[in-house]
């Protein structure tokens, strides 16, 4: 018995540690694209606002670890078009008729003092939490889809950028979207040919990973349907996908790991 119980405590002590020697990362300089979670909530926010910030999104099947973070967490659209705002919500809503809006309810809960401690209290309030809002990932306008693959960050330096955000680089680890060896291959590979997202960033340190990174005006957005980011490179899913830019809306296709451009698309 006291074996086992021994061989549990280092087990515990074991998965406590690697988590504990990991972090959170979030866009890096160098990489290609900067991805964020389109909502309903996100809409209405952005509406009225000249300067829109969007917060960075990683992927769902990553773990928050416990080691902090690297990376910024904020990107700000500097004077974003209004027409561009009303394509993503018409994008949004395009995307809403095949994909119905799930809708997390919970009660607002405050903390109080007690005898003993904090007592929860609820306030009356419920508060709705959109579930499965669309991927979109902001790339430079000449990100060429039918040459490399969405999803892949194509940063050589990553691991030099995640110690400057005071990381034993020991601990550091790529946090790719698309986890196979063959993506993991190509993104390695082909790192030197595609240029990171034109960003004009902060200096590099952990007191600025709250400090928005400023988007080239020119960007586009990649607004994605499939709520499985590692099925990105899926040839058997035929997704869609819309390409918001100054020029307008295109829709994509998938056709095996890259997308076929159609015409732009009016939507209604």
């Amino acid at each position: 018995m006291k074996t086992f119980f021994r061989l549990i405590v280092l087990l515990v002590t074991a998965t406590w540690a690697c988590a504990g020697n990991a972090h959170n990362t979030f866009f890096l300089p160098g990489d290609a694209f900067f991805h964020t979670v389109l909502t309903e909530e996100v809409l209405n926010r952005i509406e009225n606002q000249k300067n829109p910030v969007f917060t960075y999104s990683r992927p769902r099947f990553l773990a928050n670890s416990l080691c902090g973070s690297a990376g910024f967490s904020k990107l700000e659209f500097r004077g974003m078009p209004v027409k561009f705002k009303k394509q993503l919500r018409e994008v949004y809503n395009n995307l809403r008729e095949s994909v119905p809006k799930r809708i997390e309810i919970t009660d607002e809960i405050i903390w109080k003092k007690g005898d003993i401690g904090d007592v929860a209290v609820k306030t009356g309030t419920q508060i709705n939490r959109e579930l499965n809002g669309f991927s979109i990932f902001v790339v430079n306008a000449d990100f060429n889809l039918a040459k490399h693959i969405l999803g892949l960050k194509y940063n050589e330096d990553w691991a030099d950028q995640v110690t400057a955000f005071s990381h034993d680089r020991n601990h550091v680890r790529l946090e790719s979207f698309i986890q196979t060896p063959e993506a993991i291959a190509v993104d390695w590979r082909d790192s030197q040919l595609v240029a990171p997202l034109s960003t004009e960033c902060p200096p590099i340190t952990n007191k600025n990973i709250a400090v928005p990174v400023l988007a080239a005006p020119t960007c586009k957005f990649l607004v994605f349907e499939q709520p499985d980011l590692r099925q990105l490179t899926d040839a058997d899913n035929l997704d869609a996908m819309y390409e918001i830019s100054e020029s307008g809306v295109t829709r994509y296709t998938k056709n095996g790991k890259h997308w076929v451009r159609h015409k732009v698309r009016h939507l209604n």
